[in-house]
């Protein structure tokens, strides 16, 4: 009778039904994926059990298509020709009239089935009626009809507790029991409580807990337990779990799974609490909730009393969906392992038969394998931007399985490389997380080549997923979404924080965040830093720290280096290298997890590693001079050898010379110290942060260079990313004009800023005073270039030396205060370095715009400092990327409202119109085009008398702004009428092109433009008419 044609099956064991997994279930109606658990929770959880010629069968409840449109589960009798019912008391009742088998919704062993069948003959009344089975409430002693019915009523009703409680440790008197109650939405992680009477002693290692029992004792109730000591009552009994064999141990070494030296620990142990009489690990599992499908949880002996182990034992957790573990005692401080994590790694691998839960990968991967994977992936699978609105806007729907979409390997060179295995399911249990909900359950596959044993995952923007892990996988909009936030300077965790509230889903934070920073390593930004206003090289930069965007490092790198061991590659680093690097370290992350390859491209924090940024049209070279380690070299030992007289009277003159009150200076010190620690309660620690990071920024707020400091900022900062530039900026502010002058100076032989050491003038004496008196007022000659910007093509400075900038057409170079820095300078010559003394420059810059960043940056700095330094400077840098375009973005839609038409970038990075054969996103090299024409001698004096006119000073010939079109005023003074009024046949070389050579030639240069096509028309017959 065991006929199986779809859903019309009788089953004998568990595993005939789990060999129907794939991707439809034949058992529902509705397409849905057949995996394990689906035909357990879903099926098999509601079958029916019976006994057939003294072998045990079952039937699952089936909701396939003979029942149309049926919601509820029905039945296929297997020996009336799998005739249809509609209700599992209905079947059982068939099963008993119409054929005499006793059956039962819960698997029995055979020998109780057979007994029922033998006393089926029995004609009793009390057994003529099949009644569904019926479990008992306790308390009232009422029926439900299922077992997890009782809870409700015994938590609601009679206001009981029905939480498991456990006993693990006979000797001690240890039980465990969930640390929260069923009403809360959170997994049942347990905790451990003692409580015994022989000898007494009572505790939880919960310390609110244990505040409220304290507090019941001194008010008069010492009897007083919390709400998990008192679940004890109901405890069930100590059942010895398995014991963990050292073959098992030696099996795990053998695979690699384990590394020898935490075998020896972990046998060491296991040995220890032998002796001790107690369970070196304790599997906890709820018999009424069953085994866990994400979640297993470990009581684990410790051997050690601490705040975190109070009774020798903690909780170790392993969550089977994000393969990660956790420990209460969080691990060493190099090392997120322990001990007990590796003894809970040893208890999965002896007890269960799936050892994909320690690690799915193949064996023989490798750090090669890891690195052509990270390169293709890096290289083959960018996301473009802009996507799609589609694809960034609406969740599409998951497919059956993620399969790779590649046909042929990758990796293997040649015209014609060997087409990949079939796909390999990896894992049942992904998890996508999206905007609205979250899928589980969910079928990944890799394929494998047959030649070079290379792996191939699925990884394709254009399907509307972002894998990361093959377990982890995010919807692009919950991407875009993230990405928005940090555009507004709003993190992921925030924005997720939001997400749970509006849709009530939970958020695994730091999957999703570790999967987000790697949709960020493959999303194909610019990266380019350069303003549509200032183009690629700025004239003016205003520059400022951010001494709180900070990270912390390990202790001990905050070691000075030692000057003997310092090379030229110390003092540079290779920007696109470094960042490259960045990420596909974050790439990898997602190939080496559930492997104990190491990330090949992880590096340990260093200055070498804190690699600036700046943008390719404006940078000198790709790699860029970084001596930040040069703030911190060790004083090298005075070879000099000085008489104990000469001494004695340096140190007296260093204590009666000192012109401040070194009593003041002490206290003023120790408030800092003070203040510092009560922000920061352990100082030593706390404080072992990065120096922060460093921004230059044009007049309209677009950054063009950061350097993520390991020390504080100083002048040797402000001088790296002045050499850094291909044209140096004419002015540069700062908030420590002074020291960045004389220390940039210093590195280029006083080649760099000058005239006057960087000032707006000389430092005379009447000069000084007016300064004092703030009376000085200066005119420069470029700052008039700031307003009308026409850049020409100069060469650039080679190692510091003077060059004319493409904008301002001057070699001068001036280091200035901001208006935050300018009153009460340290020295009297500062007091030329102010802006104050040049209302031209004052009205042309605005000298906050850094410090107005860094107030932007207040919201999310403290998100940002909590970052390891990968995520923290690829966030950064990516901030402020997103910062650069919503200005320049806003500054293109706004130009483009104002004149109707469509804008482009031209050449040196700044805005303008489009050609004439309208081509979008055209490259703008010139505004004239030179020609050639045939001419006679009459001609000739035509064109000599039009290039003999003279400049008018006192007429405009023609107004250019950026933010108005252009306008005509006067230019009969250029052009003679005469000439004007002869026709273009007979003057070819008459054209747009020729006059506005002429205008180029007499008007002044701040205010030349060059004239369209139809403008100069318009122009030609308003003055020929």
């Amino acid at each position: 009778m065991d006929k199986k044609e779809g859903a019309h099956q009788v089953f004998s064991d568990v595993a005939s039904l789990m060999a129907l997994a794939g991707d439809k279930c034949v058992f529902c109606q509705k397409k849905e994926r057949a995996n394990k658990d689906h035909l357990h929770k879903k099926h098999l959880k509601d079958g029916i059990y019976f006994l057939e010629k003294k072998q045990e069968k079952f039937v699952v409840a089936c909701y396939c298509k003979d029942v149309k449109g049926a919601k509820r589960s029905h039945y296929h009798c297997p020996l009336c020709n799998f005739a249809i019912l509609t209700r599992s008391s209905i079947f059982t009742k068939h099963l008993k009239d119409r054929h005499g088998i006793k059956s039962s919704k819960k698997q029995e062993t055979p020998s109780s089935l057979k007994r029922k069948a033998e006393n089926i003959s029995d004609d009793s009344p009390e057994d003529s009626d099949s009644k569904p089975e019926h479990f008992l409430c306790t308390p009232c002693t009422a029926m439900m009809s299922k077992q997890p019915h009782i809870k409700r009523p015994i938590r609601e009703v009679h206001h009981l507790d029905s939480a498991p409680m456990t006993c693990i440790d006979v000797i001690n008197g240890i039980y465990v029991t969930p640390e929260h109650t069923e009403t809360q939405h959170s997994p049942a992680f347990p905790i451990h409580v003692m409580k015994s009477a022989n000898p007494p002693q009572i505790d939880c290692e919960v310390e609110k807990c244990r505040r409220f029992m304290q507090m019941a004792r001194f008010s008069g109730n010492p009897g007083k337990e919390c709400v998990h000591l008192e679940r004890t009552k109901n405890a069930k009994p100590y059942v010895k779990p398995a014991v963990l064999t050292s073959k098992s141990l030696q099996d795990m070494l053998s695979r690699g799974l384990m590394s020898s030296e935490w075998g020896a620990k972990c046998e060491a142990l296991d040995s220890a609490a032998k002796q001790c009489g107690v369970d070196s690990v304790f599997p906890v599992c709820y018999e009424d909730q069953g085994p866990s499908q994400q979640w297993y949880f470990f009581s684990v002996f410790t051997n050690e009393t601490d705040h975190w182990c109070q009774f020798q034992r903690t909780r170790v957790t392993f969550d089977s969906v994000t393969r990660k573990w956790n420990c209460q005692c969080q691990g060493t401080e190099r090392s997120q392992q322990c001990i007990h994590v590796m003894m809970g790694m040893w208890w999965i691998f002896q007890e269960t038969s799936e050892n994909s839960i320690i690690s799915e990968t193949s064996k023989n991967i490798s750090t090669a394998k890891i690195c052509r994977m990270t390169e293709y992936i890096y290289t083959k699978k960018r996301i473009p931007r802009p996507k799609d609105l589609k694809l960034g806007t609406q969740e599409e729907k998951p497919p059956p399985s993620f399969v790779p979409w590649e046909i042929t390997c990758p990796y293997c060179p040649g015209p014609t490389p060997p087409q990949l295995n079939a796909p390999k399911v990896i894992t049942n249990q992904a998890v996508i997380y999206g905007l609205s909900n979250f899928h589980k359950g969910v079928s990944v596959a890799m394929k494998e080549c047959p030649r070079c044993a290379n792996t191939v995952r699925f990884q394709e923007y254009s399907s509307g997923f972002h894998n990361f892990n093959n377990h982890i996988l995010l919807t692009l909009p919950l991407c875009e979404l993230l990405l928005s936030g940090l555009e507004n300077k709003t993190t992921s965790g925030r924005m997720l924080d939001t997400l749970s509230v509006l849709n009530d889903n939970r958020y695994h934070h730091q999957m999703v965040k570790k999967a987000f920073h790697h949709f960020l390593s493959l999303s194909d930004f610019d990266f380019n830093f350069f303003c549509y206003q200032c183009g690629h090289h700025p004239a003016v930069v205003v520059a400022d720290g951010n001494w709180k965007l900070g990270f912390d490092v390990p202790l001990g790198s905050f070691e000075r280096p030692d000057p003997d061991t310092i090379s030229d590659k110390d003092l540079e680093v290779d920007i696109v290298k470094a960042w490259t690097d960045l990420d596909k370290s974050l790439i990898a992350e997602g190939l080496i997890a559930g492997t104990s390859v190491a990330n090949p491209y992880c590096k340990s924090v260093h200055q070498s590693t804190m690699a600036p940024w700046m943008g390719k049209h404006t940078r000198l070279r790709d790699i860029l001079p970084k001596t930040e380690i040069k703030k911190a070299l060790k004083e090298k030992n005075d070879q000099n050898i000085h008489s104990p007289e000469q001494i004695i009277e340096d140190i007296m003159l260093q204590t009666t010379d000192s012109e401040k009150n070194q009593k003041k200076e002490s206290q003023n010190a120790l408030g800092m110290i003070k203040g510092f620690k009560e922000l920061h309660p352990k100082l030593s620690k706390k404080l072992q942060k990065t120096g922060g990071v460093l921004h230059f920024s044009c007049v309209h707020g677009v950054v063009y260079y950061i350097n993520f400091l390991f020390w504080m900022e100083s002048a040797r900062d402000h001088a790296d990313g002045l050499l850094s530039f291909k044209h140096v900026p004419t002015c540069y502010i700062s908030d420590m004009a002074g020291e960045v002058a004389s220390h940039t100076n210093d590195q280029t032989n006083q080649m760099f800023f000058k005239p006057h050491d960087g000032r707006l003038c000389a430092p005379t004496t009447d000069n000084l005073k007016l300064a004092t008196k703030n009376e000085l007022k200066v005119e420069m000659q470029w700052v008039k270039n700031l307003r009308f910007p026409l850049p020409v093509k100069l060469q650039q400075n080679i190692n510091g030396t003077p060059a004319v900038h493409p904008i301002t057409r001057t070699s001068d170079r001036y280091s200035l205060y901001d208006q935050f820095h300018q009153i009460n300078p340290r020295h009297p010559e500062d007091n030329l370095r102010s802006v104050v003394i040049c209302p031209t420059l004052r009205r042309e810059v605005n000298s906050a715009v850094a410090k107005q960043f860094n107030q932007e940056l207040e919201s999310i700095w403290q998100s940002l400092c909590q970052m390891n330094e990968s995520h923290f400077k690829q966030t950064v840098r990516v901030l402020i990327e997103l910062h650069n375009e919503k200005i320049n973005r806003t500054f293109k839609a706004e130009m483009e409202a104002l004149g109707n038409t469509q804008l482009s970038v031209g050449l040196h990075g700044m805005l303008g119109f489009h050609t004439a054969e309208g081509e979008e996103h055209s490259v703008l090299k010139s505004s004239s085009i030179s020609q050639l024409y045939a001419t006679s001698d009459d001609e000739k004096e035509k064109l000599n008398q039009l290039l003999s006119g003279s400049r008018d000073e006192t007429q405009a010939l023609a107004y250019v702004s950026r933010r108005f079109p252009v306008s005509i005023k006067d230019i009969s003074s250029v052009c003679p009428l005469d000439l004007l009024r002869q026709s273009l046949l007979s003057s070819p070389w008459l054209t747009d092109d020729a006059v506005n050579y002429r205008v180029g030639q007499l008007a002044q240069e701040n205010k030349c433009g060059a004239l369209g096509t139809f403008d100069f028309t318009l122009w030609h017959r308003e003055w020929t008419e």
